[in-house]
């Protein structure tokens, strides 16, 4: 602290002379931490909005990924069974597993017991599916299937009619003693042979349209559904995941603000320190002069402790004091 009774000029007030100097190690040190908590407050606000972006990136990828599945999934369908069919089979998808969440029994309600009576939720979809293979829409590998299965059949029955005409005429020509017995046996196993590829091809057809056929439709019809419902989720996550992100990054930035706030103010207490002359005239200490009794303030002097809006020194002017 400058000495009482000093007389500070203009010459003081341009050169900026400290007038008194608090000791300001306890706030320096204060400063110090808060420089490292800041520090720390914004590299965690700018690591959660790099990782909002990323995470951002992620949702567009994964979305991305799960629309392109849906449209695989849509395009292995129609392949099938032809793009007009697609639609009224996932509506009908649709509604019958509606139903099916309608008639599931609430937590503690009896559920009836047993398995479910015809008719139930998926009979609707079947009896649907069965019906396509008669329908004028059906088209892709469902109808080349279709066809290549008539065409066995049309040549069974063609090579089927053959064998029995020669077996006929190996009959005839026996009685008049032009043919073998071996020769009308070979006619007869030939016959046998060709009637059960007829019935084979005829129970490939069956077994196509009554089991593989809606098999596979509901597989594929399966698979387009549990896409969609996979991007719903999908969508729906990185809608969660990015409200999280950014309830971080606010946080963070919440944080940071406020150890900026506390740096900013330890700087401005730092600077509160160091207290500079500010108008010309006589030093005198707040703590001079006669001193009421009651006051146990400690008097201002190099070392002294001082309070909070405690005066130290007082400066007034030389002129009006003479």
């Amino acid at each position: 602290i400058v000495e009482e009774g000093v007389v500070l000029t203009q010459k003081d007030i341009d050169a900026g002379k400290v007038i008194v100097q608090l000791d300001s190690s306890g706030i320096e040190e204060k400063l110090e931490r808060q420089k490292i908590d800041l520090a720390s407050a914004r590299a965690s606000y700018e690591n959660a909005v790099a990782s909002l972006e990323i995470q951002r990136q992620q949702n567009a990828s994964d979305i991305r990924k799960a629309e392109l599945d849906v449209r695989f999934a849509l395009l292995d369908l129609a392949r099938y069974v032809g793009s007009d069919l697609v639609e009224p089979l996932v509506a009908a998808h649709r509604r019958e597993s509606m139903v099916a969440v309608e008639e599931t029994p609430a937590v503690g309600e009896p559920d009836g017991g047993g398995v479910p009576e015809s008719g139930g939720p998926s009979s609707g979809l079947r009896r649907l599916i069965l019906t396509l293979l008669e329908s004028a829409d059906l088209e892709g590998e469902a109808l080349q299937r279709v066809r290549e299965l008539g065409s066995n059949i049309s040549l069974a029955d063609e090579e089927f009619t053959r064998a029995k005409g020669e077996l006929d005429w190996s009959l005839k020509l026996e009685a008049k003693g032009f043919v073998s017995r071996e020769e009308k046996e070979a006619d007869r196993i030939a016959l046998e042979r060709r009637k059960i590829e007829l019935e084979r091809a005829r129970t490939a057809e069956k077994q196509f349209a009554i089991y593989d056929f809606p098999k596979e439709v509901e597989s594929l019809l399966s698979d387009l559904v549990e896409a969609e419902d996979q991007l719903s989720r999908t969508q729906k996550r990185a809608r969660s995941a990015e409200a999280k992100n950014l309830a971080d990054v606010q946080s963070r930035r919440e944080q940071h603000t406020l150890q900026q706030a506390r740096y900013t103010k330890l700087e401005s207490q730092l600077a509160a320190c160091v207290i500079k002359a500010e108008k010309p005239g006589l030093v005198v200490y707040a703590s001079s002069g006669r001193r009421r009794r009651w006051d146990r303030g400690e008097r201002i002097q190099e070392g002294a402790s001082v309070r909070e809006r405690q005066p130290i020194i007082k400066i007034p002017d030389l002129e009006q004091l003479g």
